[in-house]
């Protein structure tokens, strides 16, 4: 059968195609070549004016041209945060793939910060972006305290760039003048930070970890800090890839192994176990917060064995995130529970939530008497908002039971009492799980209160900064849509909403 040959096409195309002498595809009303590079696509009518004015020719192709580099680097960037796209293990393709292995021209330091530059980003993330991301963090020099976060960010290493990517997003959206300039050294510091993290993984697949702790330190590290430039950003996306190549190495590790009771020299690092263990007790905290939080959004349960940790001597949540061991691993317990529960009886459901609800009950009267010292005040109120956020979740799965208020409305007042007992100067930003879980199923009558907290919130530690906006969003759409009768497993107030929305969000 012989070829059919293509029609003859037409030379002339949009104009804004043919003052750039790109080729145009000539579609209607707008042509693909403007549209894939949101140009504004002059058309195909008479020659406008300003073609014949050098001036203003000139003019003309130095916005396009600002704009098309503008568009390159929004697109690269979204690039970078999709990778790796859909995989459960570090070792997959996509991880490993150097997509955005970077040129000469990148690699330079024309293209990089000076020391300078750094030297303020570095400074600019330990007193303003670490404090965002742990505003409950208590520094204790008995268990090792924060001289391996020094020492990681003096390395050229993922978490140093991984800091860096956080201290200039912050300062980018922080800023009232978005520059171009800016705008590329985001960028560039994101694409360094996911090339270490690839590099780290070339030389030391996972079941090598094990005798390099200081490689499994710092991509940890830097996977954690990652998941944190997700949030910041809104929460909605792009922390899933990163929390299940964190999850799938550490289910591999002994939790044991990391008992400070054990010392020695550990394979070829320079370091010994007990030199490693403040550190990796602080990641592994941060991961489980990660990790237990998550499953409001996914409706799955815990990936990581959170018992284990959770029971390791000097493994103090607490000291990391604010929430008391205890009231983590109850969480945990609720969250698997609210997994499976499509797969329980009515009678066994009951009777699991209650065993919950019972441990927490018994927890918060622990809290009520109480007479520990000032140094761990605040993991009071804070674990008492999480353990009543908590038994609202119990409540949506099993409404019926005794141990329970015999409303929801009473149950969401206890939440509403142990924030406004938080002693006045301290973050609420680390509470997004359970005011969210909370104001989620808040009566009108209480709504007012959860609306003002975030303004609240959101006016002291900006807008732009913050998955905040993210969980005002959910509480509203829940608002607007109330959900009538009874739950079904998973299927909460919150993992409803989202799937409306189309949004995974992680609440921390």
């Amino acid at each position: 059968m012989p070829r059919t040959l293509p029609p003859n096409r037409s030379t002339k195309g949009c104009w804004t195609c043919r003052i750039r002498h790109r080729k145009c595809d000539e579609s209607l009303p707008t042509c693909k070549e403007c549209t894939d590079r949101h140009l504004h696509c002059h058309g195909y009518g008479p020659k406008p004016g300003w073609v014949d004015d050098p001036s203003a020719l000139h003019k003309e192709l130095k916005s396009i041209k600002r704009n098309v580099k503008s568009n390159f680097c929004r697109n690269k960037l979204q690039n970078a945060r999709r990778c790796p796209p859909d995989s459960d293990l570090p070792s997959s393709p996509q991880y490993h793939e150097a997509s955005l292995a970077p040129s000469k021209t990148q690699t330079s330091n024309s293209t990089v910060q000076s020391t300078f530059r750094e030297a303020q980003l570095l400074v600019h993330y330990l007193d303003y972006i670490f404090p965002l991301q742990f505003p409950y963090y208590v520094d204790n020099p008995d268990l090792g305290g924060r001289g391996w976060l020094f020492w990681l960010l003096t390395k050229k290493g993922p978490l140093r760039q991984a800091a860096l990517t956080l201290s200039a997003l912050h300062q980018y959206t922080e800023s009232r003048d978005k520059t171009e300039k800016a705008e590329e050294e985001l960028l560039q510091y994101h694409i360094n930070a996911m090339q270490e993290l690839r590099q780290v993984l070339r030389r030391h697949e996972v079941d090598g970890f094990a005798d390099h702790r200081e490689q499994l330190m710092e991509f940890m590290s830097c996977g954690t800090a990652l998941i944190s430039f997700e949030v910041f950003q809104g929460g909605t996306g792009n922390w899933g890839p990163h929390l299940n190549a964190l999850t799938s190495i550490v289910c591999q590790m002994n939790p044991v192994d990391f008992d400070t009771d054990r010392d020695g020299q550990v394979g070829t690092d320079a370091t010994s176990l007990r030199d490693i263990v403040p550190a990796w007790r602080f990641l592994v905290c941060n991961l489980l917060w990660f990790d237990i939080l998550a499953c409001a959004s996914t409706g799955t349960p815990p990936r990581l064995p959170y018992r284990e940790w959770l029971t390791l001597k000097d493994m103090d949540i607490s000291c990391v995130m604010g929430c008391q061991n205890w009231a983590m691993i109850a969480i945990g317990d609720a969250a698997a529970l609210c997994a499976k529960a499509d797969t329980l009886d009515v009678k066994e459901l009951r009777s699991q939530a209650k065993a919950i609800a019972t441990r927490m009950w018994e927890g918060i009267d622990v809290l009520n008497s109480s007479s520990e010292p000032a140094l761990h005040h605040i993991s009071h109120y804070v674990t008492r908002v999480f353990a009543d956020a908590t038994l609202i979740q119990l409540h949506t799965i099993a409404p019926d039971m005794h141990s329970f208020a015999s409303d929801i409305h009473q149950v969401i007042e206890r939440v509403i009492r142990a924030i406004k007992n938080i002693p006045k100067g301290v973050s609420l930003r680390g509470l997004t799980w359970p005011i969210c879980v909370a104001g989620s199923m808040a009566q009108p009558d209480q709504q007012p209160f959860f609306e003002n907290l975030m303004g609240d919130i959101m006016g002291g530690s900006g807008l732009r900064y913050s998955n905040c906006g993210t969980v005002l969003r959910i509480m509203r759409h829940c608002w607007r849509n109330p959900v009538t009768g009874c739950f079904s497993g998973c299927d909460t107030t919150l993992t409803r909403a989202m799937a409306e929305m189309g949004i995974c969000a992680l609440l921390v």
